[in-house]
């Protein structure tokens, strides 16, 4: 509900921050005499490499007639040490704490027609708090054996070619205000193994409590010609809730699918689709058709349409659960056909200002979302977001989603 979030699960890493820093610390000592062959660590300053950011950001936005304002501090620490030759490690720590209106209340952002049907009381009962969390994003060795490598750990999963959308990710999903911003780590075993000069496969396992509920990722990549082309598949265990009932139903998810990305007659083009089915909920397909342009100016365009089966095209069949799987993740969007438009320009060396549009067009409601991202120092950057709804109550972009905005300074050290 505030510019930039969405309703989820977080995983708190439940140490302090020096705790883990000090674990962490301890186990690359470790790799390091296993891997290198040093009988200590005193080298190890030299190995490791830290780097991060610091971000502060402050979102605001127009709640039932009401100004909110959310401050949150964002500190990022990066570990990187080559242990030999062979073998890389990579972390990261999300040092993270919110300031101001922190607890949402979801029927705010909804219409009446929507929520009618709850029983009475209900309002208190589905609220979103955010709260200060310290967890390890990322945390994972990579290991360069002489055919393939493998990455063990809490890894970072891209998938597809999309821009705002993403088909055939079955792990993430983007915020639509802020497409390009950092995706979480996942548990993960990847293997990539080239095949030849221009096609390599990727098989990974998202590890659970058994082989049944884990999660399986193949994909086969190659170039051809002037394009990318690559054919995936997977499945793993998903839960889809009842938002009313209190109850929720656990299925495994397949996904077959594949993208292809290039450029045509001066246009960068990308298409990507895939076909899911839900073992109980049944099946859907999603399907993506992007192209980009930049003119000797600087100017930037890009356009996106998405389609999404598991959306509906008419907004007066919107109910609460449509809404709430797509505020906690479990949806990509409640509309069924989507336009994404961005424009971007270079006014000076230092500043960029661009606009991103949002559309549903099966209601014709839109989001406009103006940016502007300037250069403060060599090491600092201001990022100032706005976004305005225009749409009939109950229609995808209903102002009811808060006008607003958010300004991020991020500092990297």
């Amino acid at each position: 509900p505030v510019p930039g979030y969405k309703i989820g699960i977080v995983f708190n890493v439940h140490r302090t921050g020096a705790a883990k820093m000090k674990y962490l610390l301890s186990l690359l000592c470790i790799l390091v005499v296993m891997v290198s062959g040093e009988a200590g660590c005193l080298e190890l300053k030299d190995k490791v490499t830290v780097f991060g950011y610091f971000e502060p950001q402050f979102a605001f936005q127009e709640i039932d007639g009401d100004y909110q304002q959310l401050a949150s501090y964002k500190l990022r620490v990066d570990l990187e040490a080559s242990l030999s030759e062979k073998v890389t490690f990579q972390a990261n720590f999300d040092y993270l704490t919110y300031h101001g209106r922190t607890t949402y209340f979801i029927f705010d952002f909804l219409s009446d027609e929507v929520t009618e049907t709850l029983p009475p009381g209900s309002r208190d009962i589905y609220l979103y708090t955010f709260e200060d969390e310290t967890f390890l994003d990322n945390a994972f060795i990579k290991i360069a054996f002489e055919s393939f490598d493998v990455t063990i750990g809490k890894q970072q999963i891209s998938a597809g070619v999309g821009y705002a959308w993403n088909p055939t990710d079955l792990f993430n999903q983007k915020s639509i205000l802020d497409p390009s911003y950092e995706q979480p780590g996942h548990n993960a075993v990847r293997i990539d193994v080239p095949l030849g000069t221009s096609c390599s496969f990727m098989l990974l396992y998202n590890p659970e409590k058994d082989y049944e509920e884990s999660g399986k990722y193949a994909k086969i990549k190659c170039h051809l010609g002037h394009f990318d082309l690559s054919i995936m598949g997977g499945e793993r265990l998903w839960t889809t809730t009842d938002y009313e009932l209190f109850s929720s139903v656990q299925e495994r998810r397949k996904i077959v699918g594949g993208d292809l990305s290039g450029e045509l007659l001066g246009l960068g083009i990308w298409l990507e689709g895939a076909y899911n089915d839900l073992e109980v909920t049944g099946h859907y397909t999603e399907a993506l058709l992007g192209f980009d342009y930049t003119f000797e100016s600087g100017l930037y365009l890009l356009n996106e349409f998405y389609y999404n089966e598991q959306g509906k095209d008419d907004h007066e069949e919107f109910n609460f659960n449509d809404w709430m799987h797509y505020f906690s993740s479990e949806t990509k969007t409640v509309t069924q056909d989507q336009w994404f438009f961005y424009v971007s320009y270079p006014a000076t060396d230092l500043l960029t200002v661009g606009t991103s549009v949002i559309t549903s067009l099966d209601d014709q409601s839109l989001v406009l979302v103006p940016t502007i991202n300037y250069n403060l120092d060599d090491n600092c950057d201001l990022s100032i977001f706005g976004n305005f709804y225009a749409g009939q109550e109950g229609k995808t972009y209903s102002p009811l989603l808060g006008q607003g905005g958010l300004i991020r300074l991020r500092y990297y050290f």
